[in-house]
């Protein structure tokens, strides 16, 4: 099934995923694919034999909410983590909490790209729109992800 997409995403996954779907993953992204993933504390156990391969972790103490007036993208983040890069030269920062933070990074892997979200629920309907609300920049943000004009 990767083999025919061009951008996979992980929302806040529950269980690690096996060697072999990790093998899958990484070959996914190697080829030219953007896979994107959102974790935090939550999910830290579940994402970290996947991210450590990458060079990155999320950090033991959750910055909790942060407010579009807090980051430096204007982001609505309701569970922000920070994540903790081993190599910050083979990282880009797409967004800041608290101007020290890094709560998203991306990295180019090969042909392909890596994005991780330090907020397992960013992607999650509640925080992109709900009845009669909407959080443009969140919207505008991950559009900019998926269309390729956030990072690179």
């Amino acid at each position: 099934a990767l083999v025919k997409a061009d951008l996979a995403l992980s929302l806040a996954p529950a269980k690690p995923f096996p060697h072999h779907v990790r093998r899958v993953i990484d070959k996914f992204i190697r080829k030219g694919g953007h896979f994107i993933i959102t974790t935090s504390e939550k999910s830290r156990f579940a994402t970290k034999a996947f991210l450590s391969k990458y060079g990155i972790k999320i950090s033991h103490q959750p910055l909790g909410a942060v407010k579009p007036e807090n980051n430096s993208e204007k982001l609505l983040m309701h569970n922000a983590n920070p994540l903790l890069l081993e190599d910050p030269n083979d990282w880009k920062i797409l967004c800041n909490a608290h101007t020290v933070y890094p709560v998203i990074a991306q990295r180019k892997i090969d042909q392909g790209i890596l994005t991780v979200i330090g907020d397992s629920g960013f992607l999650l309907n509640g925080r992109l729109e709900k009845n009669n609300w909407v959080h443009k920049s969140n919207i505008l943000f991950f559009k900019g992800l998926i269309e390729g004009e956030k990072g690179k």
